[in-house]
């Protein structure tokens, strides 16, 4: 999960990101459960499009595939490109 602000995702929404990942690992379950809750209300969450592609994969069953796509629809996609020199 990555956040973005105003749709926009920069490497500001990239380090505060880093900085949420790195404090939700003390974190409660229920607590982490509540901030993803709060992102996702705020339309502040992205799904990298391999993590969508690798989530969908993975089921066998078409009415679940079509349901968890359909909700995955959502979200914005985040394309991961890899710099090359």
């Amino acid at each position: 999960m990555i956040t973005k602000r105003q749709g926009k995702l920069g490497h500001e929404s990239i380090g505060r990101y880093f900085c949420l990942v790195t404090s939700i690992a003390t974190w409660e379950p229920n607590k982490v459960a509540e901030k993803l809750a709060e992102l996702i209300r705020a339309a502040m969450v992205v799904v990298i499009d391999s993590v969508r592609q690798e989530l969908l994969s993975g089921i066998p069953d078409e009415k679940t595939f079509t349901n968890l796509k359909i909700r995955l629809e959502h979200f914005d996609d985040l394309t991961v490109r890899i710099a090359t020199c």
